[in-house]
């Protein structure tokens, strides 16, 4: 096996050396470049693996050095920076990083995160020359034609070929129909989203994360006429937008910076509440308690608007739903500890143990509770998960974070296991794992959201919503006129325990105040079930 070769690309030969030490010692060979330009060399001579990348270099910074790799190569690339606010970061992972470490940083630390980030790599690049020796070889049992456009009665000589080709059975032919859409994995239906600004049209630009999962819950917009929709980090383009889109309380440091310097345009903050936007805008010194501020006072409230939504009551009707359906032994996997991912956690343990109280199960009811600290599945959290569902025997996890209930559904697939999908419903992709794994999704209307706004932008009332901060929850007696809701049509009702009628009532004793659901997140609710917390994966 050739040896796995890493460039360290920065202007500070101190820490080029030391980092160099560490990597050698683990049996990495290592490149170094003092410049973007010198480092740009070494990758077009050399095979490299892994890219640490400086921000703060002369010449071409280590941002630009970023994108133009990624021009044309999908190698990791881990930033290293003294900058550490949240905005840096946010441009470092959105210019193509898969990782972010702050100077200065324990090298030990920096090792672990070098490893994890060549694993991932690995995993989804199967032929990388980064491969493990002994997981070097592809078990590939047949190949699948997908979306095949002619009569597949004269396709036989064609099968023939390929299989003659590849030396591999061709085991399936899938044909094409319009009226059937076959969806993309994540990345590659990412990957075909419109990235630029278009004349003539109302512009709504998304900002761009690499590791952007819940793109989906947008695509909505990209059939409305009024409007165009793009997908993009790169700040020429943003500044073409007529509406730029926020999706995460991530980007409060975002709406404090900039919606003072682009007046004319509207600022959607998805995920974004008073506590985010005084802790961005105040800084240093602030008390937690958005109370004590004038929340205006740090961003243009004429151009903005933001939401947050009550992720706690769509997180206590799954888990209420689950305990009804008859499941004992529960799961969360959350992404990472933030407000939102909280709220839906602590909701589930609540609605577990409200179904349970009144089952008269509660000392049957038990909830593993733990955060994947990030928004997508790997290997690392699959196998926390087979322990889940194998030696704890976890009947249900709810996976609540982006796509990381891939590694949820991974781990379920091979013992039966169920998943409750989280923020839109899931079922379609989940279940692509196993028939019937999905047994409901803790949805919230971040599309119903954007199109309530576009709307009201197009009859001329944005002064009705610019500068408020809406906490949207429950607001009728009819789910589908809720912000927070379960799939109707796709949750799996049983007679006898769980029906949709059942369903009903109970949100209409949620949205008449008979039951009562706490958003607190300073701490786990006091719940009669057990609960036992494990911190973080990763």
């Amino acid at each position: 096996m050739s040896q796995i070769s890493i460039l360290v690309v920065d202007d500070e030969n101190e820490i080029a050396d030391l980092v160099e030490i560490y990597l050698v010692s683990d049996g990495y060979r290592v490149f170094k470049a003092g410049n973007a330009q010198d480092g740009l060399g070494i990758l077009e001579k050399e095979e490299i693996h892994l890219v640490l990348l400086d921000i703060m270099m002369p010449g071409m910074d280590g941002l630009e050095m970023c994108r133009k790799i990624r021009e044309t190569n999908n190698i990791p690339i881990i930033m290293l920076s003294a900058r550490s606010t949240d905005l840096d970061k946010i441009l470092g992972l959105g210019t193509g990083a898969d990782d972010y470490v702050v100077k200065p940083f324990n090298p030990l630390e920096l090792t672990a995160r070098v490893k994890s980030q060549l694993r991932r790599y690995t995993q989804l690049n199967p032929n990388s020359a980064a491969k493990e020796e002994d997981k070097n070889e592809i078990s590939i049992k047949g190949l699948v034609i997908n979306k095949f456009r002619g009569d597949i009665r004269l396709f036989e000589s064609g099968i023939t070929m390929l299989e003659e080709l590849c030396g591999i059975p061709v085991v399936g032919v899938v044909p094409y129909y319009r009226d059937i859409y076959i969806e993309e994995e994540d990345s590659v239906a990412l990957a075909a989203k419109s990235v630029r600004a278009e004349k003539g049209k109302v512009n709504i630009a998304v900002i761009l994360l690499r590791h952007l999962s819940n793109f989906t819950d947008f695509n909505v917009l990209e059939r409305d006429p009024r409007v165009h929709l793009f997908y993009t980090n790169n700040v020429d383009e943003l500044a073409k937008a007529d509406v730029i889109l926020l999706p995460g309380y991530m980007f409060a440091a975002s709406l404090v910076a900039q919606t003072n310097t682009y007046p004319d345009v509207k600022f959607i903050g998805l995920d974004v509440g008073e506590g985010d936007l005084c802790e961005k805008g105040v800084g240093e010194g602030y008390t937690y308690n958005p109370a004590e501020y004038n929340v205006g006072d740090y961003y243009n409230t004429a151009n903005t608007y933001c939401a947050t939504y009550q992720e706690e009551i769509s997180g206590f009707m799954a888990g209420y739903a689950a305990v009804k359906l008859g499941y004992r032994h529960l799961g969360f996997l959350g992404g990472m500890s933030v407000p939102a991912v909280m709220r839906f956690g602590y909701g589930y343990v609540q609605g577990a143990d409200k179904a349970a109280a009144e089952l008269g199960c509660t000392g049957d009811v038990s909830v593993e509770f733990v955060y994947g600290n990030q928004f997508y599945g790997d290997a690392d959290i699959t196998a926390y998960m087979d322990t889940w569902y194998n030696a704890k025997d976890v009947e249900v996890v709810f996976a609540c974070g982006g796509g990381i209930y891939t590694s949820a559904a991974e781990a379920a697939a091979k013992v039966g296991g169920k998943v409750i999908g989280v923020d839109s419903d899931q079922s379609s992709k989940i279940n692509e794992y196993g028939a019937d794994m999905t047994v409901t999704s803790a949805m919230k209307g971040l599309d119903a959201t954007v199109n309530m706004i576009l709307t009201a932008i197009k009859d001329g009332k944005w002064s009705e919503y610019a500068g408020k901060i809406d906490s949207l929850g429950m607001v009728s007696d009819d789910p589908g006129e809720n912000y927070v809701q379960l799939p109707r049509a796709t949750t799996q009702w049983a007679d006898g325990l769980f029906t949709e009628d059942d369903y009903l009532a109970l949100v209409k004793d949620i949205h008449g105040g008979k039951i009562s659901i706490s958003n607190d997140t300073t701490a786990m609710p006091s719940v009669g079930i057990t609960v036992t917390e494990y911190g973080t994966i990763k």
